[in-house]
């Protein structure tokens, strides 16, 4: 039985009488993150399962709970621990905008750390070396999401901390209450690491990057099917962008301490990338997984999206098999120059998240239940397209 001694005051009084006033999201949220979801008490957890059962399902605050209950529930998985349910759909200017605010966001905590000031995940603070790195590159990975983003602050140079200082008081600036809400709500750390702040807003960015490119990616059979090769080219040259874009977030994660990696990843079992089911969206809408594939357990952790291969979800071989003659040669020849060109950076991008893994884990086991390196060299070998 809980009593309201063990719990944060404002929760207590809400659960007294939930009409009162809003959830208490930042006492919740500031209790988790004290001492990292793997610790959370167990009152606290009684509390919020209580709290789950008087609110409508699927309502924001129902959202929520699942994320921060998920392993009191047993349902802790790669999609809960980043929380990706709070996030919004996929559209350009909002992804971009989610972006910008996730990376301002590490460059935010990483200088209130550095600045001594009274933030949460104190263990194994980086160095002020380190923390100018994540700076430079964090500053850099802005950069090509500002770029797309109207009203987003100028980048300017300058020393590292310094500027990460200017840019973050003016996307600060323009945060919306609704905006702070989300970024509030979507780190639920599992540790007190410092490093995982980090890793869990480079993984957030991530998705929302691998969410904005299969939503891209699904036009682009239908442009084939009209026979756009020229439309259909540009998308796929747009989505090579993005994906180069992303360097940056890679080298920002490449700043993380590998001893506070292994450190609170032994809390992460169950949770990896092999269950991003956008990812795998992406991967899927190129062309048909291999039946070897599409029975392992990479696809066995996205099962949604393998219903979606398994109905016969058209991809862009598919489409590019079918494509009359409409198109000029010269929008064809466009077109496979953009094909080829996306395919690489792709390809790119696997063999940087294999580098890094590599680092990181050495020849430890994925905390997906995946052989880790090994799982990640073999996938890199998978061709985008059949050629």
């Amino acid at each position: 039985m809980n009593t309201d001694a063990e719990l944060p005051p404002p929760l207590a009084r809400w659960l007294r009488d939930p009409g009162t006033d809003d959830f208490p999201y930042p006492a919740v949220v500031s209790a988790f993150q004290r001492v990292g979801k793997e610790r959370v008490a167990v009152a606290l957890l009684t509390a919020l399962s209580e709290a789950r059962s008087r609110t409508s399902a699927h309502s924001p605050l129902a959202r929520f709970l699942d994320v921060a209950l998920d392993k009191h529930d047993g349902r802790y998985d790669y999609t809960s621990y980043l929380a990706i349910e709070l996030f919004p759909a996929p559209a350009d200017t909002v992804t971009d905008r989610v972006v910008t605010l996730l990376v301002a966001d590490v460059l935010a905590f990483e200088l209130a750390a550095l600045d001594g000031a009274d933030v949460p995940l104190p263990g194994l603070r980086p160095d002020r070396r380190t923390v100018g790195l994540r700076c430079r590159h964090g500053l850099r990975a802005l950069a090509r999401f500002v770029a797309r983003t109207r009203g987003g602050p100028d980048i300017p140079e300058g020393e590292p901390v310094e500027t990460a200082r200017a840019v973050v008081t003016e996307v600060e600036k323009t945060r919306t209450p609704q905006e702070t809400h989300l970024l509030r709500t979507t780190l639920l750390p599992v540790d007190t690491v410092h490093d995982e702040y980090l890793f869990l807003r480079v993984l957030q960015a991530f998705e929302m990057h691998f969410a904005i490119s299969a939503r891209h990616m699904a036009t682009v059979p239908d442009l084939l099917d009209d026979g756009d090769a020229r439309g259909a080219g540009a998308v796929l040259g747009d989505l090579a962008d993005r994906f180069d874009e992303t360097a940056h977030l890679f080298s920002l994660l490449a700043t993380m301490q590998v001893e506070a990696f292994r450190t609170f990843r032994l809390h992460t079992e169950g949770a990896s990338a092999i269950q991003s089911n956008n990812y795998k969206r992406l991967e899927s809408l190129c062309r048909r997984p291999d039946p070897g594939r599409l029975e392992s357990a990479a696809y066995a952790s996205v099962p949604v999206v393998r219903d979606e291969v398994n109905e016969g979800r058209r991809t862009v071989d598919e489409a590019l098999a079918a494509l009359g003659s409409s198109s000029s040669a010269a929008a064809r020849a466009e077109l496979e120059g953009e094909r080829r060109r996306f395919a690489a950076a792709y390809e790119r991008w696997r063999r940087t998240h294999h580098r890094l893994a590599v680092r990181m884990l050495g020849d430890q086991p994925g905390s997906g239940y995946t052989a880790g390196v090994p799982y990640l060299a073999e996938a890199r070998t998978v061709p985008v397209f059949e050629t």
